[in-house]
């Protein structure tokens, strides 16, 4: 499913991320309760990282909420 760059963050956010730093060209969002997940939203591709380690990258035309969800929910069950 394609979503432009705010409806990416829009998707992020229903997820339970919150933005900490916006400009006009990234936004960064944090997840509250999986400390160490960051997503950086650009201007042409959003990419996730736990821990300063790349889990997903997909150009926005390319993003899927779900497919991202999965990738995280698998990396925190590995965790514990």
């Amino acid at each position: 499913m394609a979503f432009p760059e705010t409806d990416v963050i829009k998707a992020l956010i229903q997820h339970g991320f919150r933005p900490v730093y916006r400009s006009s060209a990234v936004t960064v969002l944090v997840h509250p309760e999986q400390p160490g997940l960051e997503a950086r939203v650009g201007t042409t591709q959003s990419v996730i990282e736990r821990e300063g380690r790349e889990i997903y990258r997909a150009p926005h035309g390319d993003f899927d909420i779900k497919r991202a969800l999965a990738v995280f929910s698998s990396e925190r069950s590995r965790e514990s």
